[in-house]
């Protein structure tokens, strides 16, 4: 039960507290957002004025009941104001090849006793008057919102599209659009959904109507409870259980579902109410998952998925400074950016954040898959310490001129799902909408396991960058549908695979800039590859660069796996290409830096026949872009 009180804490803090300036407030207990279709306005003595379609597809809250939040299927279990227009049309049989007076009659029955409460609101009353009438579907037919067919039915269909009314366009049966009542007051009709006293009426009425009090799991109080809860994402929800009124059904130790768990109402409405809120204004959702972080003091907080480069550092116009090129000033923004959040009451030192993800198991049930509470302050470290160790220089468009660039930052959980498991993989998934592929459920599973690395101060797993690594060392594999090579693609993996090794390497510093000290066989070996391939860059046509492998690129798995004697077969096609370079100063600068690269080895160590290991990729990363890009 601890996601449930750490909910009702958030809601708490959030009433309680300062006013938030929030554009999606939170719904309070005893109502539910719904989206209106149509509007129907009435006058104050209970006559129809007119009716539209409501084009803007928002949602609001709205009176609503445990009962009815829990209803599936066809039953007959109505809200208590804004309803679809089968419960609210007591005229809709006859225009119906369907009978339709049940809805009418239990959502009718309902409102009249709400009604009848002491100091109901008189607009209520005026509602009243009119559902009295059964004259609702007759009504839009007048005002030409509904259409008849010949068989005085409600039409379904409209054939021509250039003359299409907007009714048409809400893509659903008439019976099942949900409408609205706005009352006249003064000159203006006001939603009676908005109205202060109606709110209130509702609230009190329904209290009224709870059952007997049991002891809440949750609160540990003596309160009205229910056993129907409401659903999180289309028909799952979170708390569910059988009907255990059927004969000869297992209950384990209990002799009743009540000993099994009881919630009370306010604590489960507080908890999906907030929750619905934290998924819609914060909630990451993916792959069929949806991952939320948040504070139990109900303001944002830099969720563990958050990309850096998304509003840290907005502000300053500099863009050396929002695009930082060397590592240090990589740093200098995040030592900056985290200074600014330390200051902020969710992150000081015993204050609350949780982590929650979930996912449907099935249509109608939704299971938490990851969950964990961590204080403010360590929470805050954490983030810090995943964004100063997993990071490389990566290439990201668009910034900062709409331009493919290069700088300094951390990939975010798409970039490093490429990594891991091909760009094609990553497509396959975001556009399975029914999240039943497998690739789907492993990228999914990558997700939670890396927010929960993030979140917990771990490196990424052994078995990510192995394979990242893996992928990386074939740059072959990297072609588009008609089969040209993208090195682009090749070269976003490598610097990825490397931002994942830096922070797997806790003892081996991962440097982003050119280490010409380093003697490491296998970054010297890298080294050498990058300085093969840009030879090769340099003597061809700038328009092939993007598209033709390099021998050093075609040679690139087999020197990573046999570096001694494959090094000596590309050294040998680099000749030709060093020759055409000739009548260029960077003949002797390539030859000269060649010798300097493989002076530095170790003796013994350029003939070991051993496998290269991660640093082969650094190597090559880091010279590569220092070719490229020489120091004025």
């Amino acid at each position: 039960m601890s996601w449930i009180q750490a909910l009702c804490e958030t809601y708490d803090n959030y009433f309680g507290g300062e006013p938030l300036s929030d554009t999606h407030p939170l719904v309070p207990v005893g109502f539910l957002e719904r989206q209106m279709d149509i509007c129907i306005k009435i006058l104050p003595d209970g006559k129809f004025s007119s009716a539209s379609v409501l084009e803007d597809r928002s949602k609001y809250p709205v009176p609503s009941s445990p009962a009815a939040e829990g209803r599936t299927g066809s039953s007959a279990i109505p809200y208590p104001l804004c309803e679809e227009l089968r419960y609210v049309a007591g005229d809709l049989t006859q225009y119906s090849q369907t009978d339709q007076l049940t809805y009418f009659t239990a959502y009718y029955e309902q409102f009249c006793t709400w009604c009848e409460v002491p100091d109901a609101p008189p607009e209520l009353l005026t509602l009243k008057a009119y559902l009295e009438r059964k004259t609702v579907v007759s009504d839009l037919v007048k005002c030409k919102l509904l259409y008849l067919d010949d068989n005085k039915k409600i039409r379904k269909k409209w054939g021509d599209r250039r003359t299409k009314p907007v009714f048409f366009t809400l893509k659903k049966p008439a019976e099942k659009c949900i409408v609205d009542f706005a009352i006249l007051c003064g000159n203006v009709f006001v939603p009676l959904r908005e109205i202060e006293s109606v709110k209130k009426s509702w609230q009190k009425f329904l209290f009224t109507t709870l059952p007997g009090k049991q002891l809440c799991y949750s609160s540990g109080q003596q309160e009205p409870a229910i056993y129907n809860h409401a659903k999180i994402e289309g028909n799952a929800k979170l708390i569910s259980a059988k009907d255990d009124k059927r004969d000869f059904q297992f209950k384990g130790r209990f002799t009743s579902s009540e000993q099994a768990y009881s919630v009370s109402y306010q604590a489960s409405s507080k908890a999906h109410n907030t929750l619905r809120w934290l998924r819609d204004s914060q909630g990451f959702r993916k792959y069929g998952s949806t991952f939320i972080a948040w504070s139990t003091t109900a303001r944002q907080i830099i969720a563990p998925q958050d990309e850096v480069d998304d509003g840290w550092g907005a502000e300053d116009k500099d863009d050396e400074k929002r695009y930082p090129k060397t590592e240090q000033a990589y740093g200098r923004k995040i030592a900056s950016a985290m200074a600014g959040f330390k200051a902020a009451p969710e992150y000081q030192k015993g204050s609350k954040i949780i982590m929650l993800g979930m996912e449907a198991a099935t249509p109608g049930r939704m299971s938490i898959s990851f969950y964990q509470e961590i204080d403010g302050s360590e929470y805050l470290e954490r983030l810090n310490l995943w964004y100063t160790r997993c990071l490389w220089r990566l290439p990201r468009w668009g910034r900062p001129d709409n331009k493919l660039s290069e700088y300094i930052t951390t990939p975010n959980l798409e970039e490093l799902g490429e990594a891991v498991f091909g760009v094609s993989a990553i497509r396959t998934a975001n556009s399975d909408m029914r999240t039943e592929k497998s690739v789907t459920k492993q990228v999914r599973a990558f997700n939670i396991e890396m927010l929960s690395c993030i979140v917990n101060g771990r490196p990424v797993p052994d078995v990510f960058s192995r394979s990242a690594f893996r992928r990386s060392c074939r740059p072959e594999s990297f072609t588009n549908k008609s089969g040209k090579w993208q090195r682009a693609d090749w070269l976003k993996c490598l610097a990825v695979t490397c931002a994942m090794e830096r922070s797997t390497n806790e003892k081996e510093e991962y440097e982003v800039s050119l280490n010409s000290n380093e003697s490491d066989k296998s970054y010297l070996f890298g080294r050498l590859m990058a300085v093969a391939d840009c030879v090769e860059i340099k003597a061809m046509d700038k328009s092939d660069s993007q598209h033709r492998q390099t021998n050093a690129i075609r040679y690139f798995s087999a020197v990573q796996q046999r570096p001694a004697v494959t090094w000596a077969v590309v050294e040998a096609r680099l000749q030709p290409y060093l020759t055409k370079l000739r009548s260029t100063n960077y003949e002797k600068e390539f030859r000269a830096l060649l010798d300097e690269i493989i002076g530095k080895f170790k003796p013994g160590d350029m003939m070991n026949p051993d496998a290269l290991t991660p640093r082969f990729l650094e190597g090559y990363h880091c010279q590569r872009y220092e070719v490229l890009n020489p120091k004025k």
